[in-house]
């Protein structure tokens, strides 16, 4: 419903109004607010012809025009292909458990560093690398300052509700 605020900023809110949901809850609820999150950005598109988030700009650029059904289409897709996803979860998410305590944690991250600085190098050029550096910088400035990573999406809202002013 607010420009710039995302699932994690509206479970954030939730868990300190609800406060005893624990991380299994914290988990279901960021789910039910990505979910109703595409859902009001796909209703969006078709009433307001706005685009609120990375994949409803790609449905934008596929379709000309977002009709009724359009939307009816997505609604269903989206039932369907999540409840394969939660099947498809479940059963990864017993593999992963057994396998995780078996990973160094330590190289793990550095690995994932490593792929993602390639990963930009290879598709953004040293543009691309100013700006992982650049952005990284800035989200380091929330754990040393002492506060939480949401709290700095909050440099964030005010540009992006002058954007869709």
């Amino acid at each position: 419903m607010l420009p710039g605020m995302g699932g994690a900023q509206g479970a954030v809110i939730a868990m300190q109004l609800a406060r005893n949901l624990g991380t299994e809850g914290f988990m279901i609820l960021m789910g039910g607010i990505d979910t109703v999150n595409f859902v009001l950005s796909t209703v969006t598109l078709y009433t307001l012809d706005k685009a609120r988030n990375g994949a409803i700009i790609a449905v934008k650029e596929l379709i000309v025009e977002t009709t009724i059904y359009h939307v009816i289409a997505y609604a269903g897709i989206m039932l369907f292909v999540g409840s394969i996803a939660v099947v498809i979860t479940l059963q990864l998410a017993r593999l992963f458990e057994r396998m995780i305590v078996k990973v160094n944690y330590r190289y793990l991250v550095i690995g994932i560093m490593c792929f993602i600085t390639v990963l930009v190098m290879a598709l953004c050029g040293w543009y691309g690398i100013l700006v992982l550096v650049v952005s990284t910088s800035i989200g380091l400035i929330a754990p040393i300052v002492g506060c939480s990573r949401t709290h700095a999406m909050g440099c964030l809202l005010i540009p992006v509700a002058m954007y869709f002013l």
